[in-house]
Formats: C-alpha cells, sequence, structure tokens
C-alpha cells in the first residue's frame, strides 16, 4: 500500500495535468483560430472606380467620315470668280447676268447615239437643250448646253427661262456649272465662258 500511493497521486497528477493541457489547448484553438476567422472573414467591399479612367465610349474608334472631319475628295469642287470669291456647291451667287450653281452628281447613263454620256439627266427637269458645243475648261474638255425651261403645268406660269449648264465627267461623277440667265443671253454666254478657267474639278 505504501508503494501504491505514491504511484496513484502520481498518475492522478498526469491525468489533471493532461487534462489541464488538453482544456488550455481547446481553449486556445477555439479562442485563436476562431477570432482568426473572425478577423479574416470580413464582408467584401466595392472598390470604386479610379475617377481618372475615361468612359468607354471615349475609346472607341469612330470613323473620320462620321466626325464630318474629311469629306469626301471627289465632292470638292469650287469656281473662282474674277473678283477672287470662290464659289462651293449648292450655294448660289449672281455674277453679272448670271445666276451661278455648282452641282455634283452621279454619273448619267451613256448616250448610246453620242458614244458618251447623256446630259439630259443632269440638266433641270422640264429643259429642253436648244444647242450644244464643245468648250475647253480648266478642267478638261466640257460640254456646253443652252437650256430652255418651261414651268410646271401647276405652276400656272407661261414664262420661260433659259440657262448655261456646262459639264464635265470624272472617274465617278459629273460635274456641272448651272448658270441660269438674268440678263442678255449673248452676255450669259461670253460671262460663262470667261469663268471656265477658273474651275477646279476633282481627276
Amino acid at each position: 500500500m505504501g508503494k501504491l500511493f505514491p504511484r496513484t497521486l502520481s498518475f492522478v497528477f498526469f491525468s489533471l495535468f493532461f487534462i489541464f493541457i488538453a482544456g488550455m489547448a481547446m481553449f486556445g484553438w477555439n479562442n485563436g483560430t476562431h477570432s482568426l476567422e473572425k478577423k479574416t472573414a470580413r464582408p467584401m467591399t466595392a472598390v470604386k472606380p479610379s475617377t481618372d479612367s475615361k468612359p468607354a465610349t471615349d475609346v472607341v474608334n469612330v470613323p473620320e467620315q462620321d466626325q464630318g472631319s474629311t469629306p469626301d475628295p471627289l465632292m470638292q469642287t469650287t469656281l473662282k470668280l474674277p473678283d477672287g470669291k470662290v464659289i462651293e456647291p449648292l450655294q448660289p451667287v449672281r455674277w453679272k447676268d448670271l445666276s451661278l450653281q455648282l452641282i455634283v452628281t452621279s454619273l448619267p447613263p451613256v448616250d448610246q447615239n453620242d458614244s458618251g454620256y447623256g446630259y439630259q439627266s443632269i440638266i433641270s427637269n422640264h429643259s429642253t437643250a436648244v444647242s450644244t458645243e464643245t468648250v475647253t475648261t480648266s478642267a478638261g474638255e466640257g460640254t456646253l448646253v443652252l437650256c430652255e425651261t418651261t414651268p410646271p403645268a401647276a405652276s400656272g406660269s407661261t414664262d420661260v427661262t433659259y440657262s448655261y449648264w456646262v459639264i464635265v465627267y470624272g472617274s465617278q461623277y459629273a460635274y456641272a456649272i448651272d448658270a441660269a440667265i438674268l440678263g442678255n443671253k449673248n452676255d450669259a454666254k461670253n460671262e460663262v465662258l470667261n469663268l471656265l478657267n477658273g474651275w477646279k474639278v476633282p481627276k
């Protein structure tokens, strides 16, 4: 019995020590690990976009023609008057006995009788060619057409007007000077012919 009691006491002591260590281990795991989970398991926070970033629309490549910055060069035709004024398409200008306007249009159908382009589809509606002749311009050889125009029946007018058309043909478009006659027809013709050296037409 004397020898057994110290052994029993030692066993109890080591058992209590083991329980204490195990309890501390369990307590430390619960507090440490659980608290760590609480610290790391934070809710996600949305990151605000940088104010330096640009909207997507700013980086989209927009064709230059949609911006209107690069017009079709084949549509660029001008007529320089003796006084230095430059006329562009669809800008009517009064010059002496004429009302001038530049026109760019699609190429007309080929005239089978003339082996070239027909001008009838270019000149104004209700117009009839009185005379035609070939003239020389700074844009090359052109056709000078004297037109007689009668107003449509619905207008109730019977006044006949006259105009000169000078027409040249490019690779994709037809170019014309529409010169409505406001005065003497003979004077108007000379005025038109004197303007042809200042006419620029794309090749």
